[in-house]
C-alpha cells in the first residue's frame, strides 16, 4: 500500500526501492531490516503523504521497530535534529 501511495505522490524510485526489499530478503526480519533502510533513507518523503500512506509509513516502521527496538532511538534523534535545523 505503501509504494502505491509513494508512486501517487510522484516518487516511484522509493516505490521501486521499497518493493526490491520486500521481495529481496529471504527472512522477515531481513525484509523488515530493508525496508527500514529504504525508509530511512527516504524519510524525508513522509510529509508529502496523504493520510492513507502515513498510516501505511507508521504500520511499517511499527513492524520494523518491533523487529529492531534500537532503531526508535535512531529515528528519534534524526526527529529532533530535523526539527532544530538539521537534516
Amino acid at each position: 500500500m505503501l509504494a502505491a501511495e509513494l508512486r501517487r505522490v510522484g516518487q516511484p524510485a522509493a516505490a521501486e526501492e521499497l518493493d526490491a526489499a520486500e521481495r529481496g530478503g529471504a527472512t522477515s526480519t531481513e525484509i523488515l531490516h530493508r525496508i527500514g533502510l529504504v525508509l530511512w533513507e527516504h524519510r524525508a518523503l513522509r510529509r508529502g503523504l496523504g493520510d492513507t500512506g502515513v498510516a501505511a509509513w507508521d504500520a511499517l516502521m511499527a513492524e520494523v521497530h518491533r523487529a529492531f527496538p534500537g532503531s526508535r532511538l535512531a529515528w528519534w534523534v534524526a526527529r529532533l535534529f530535523s526539527a532544530i535545523g538539521g537534516r
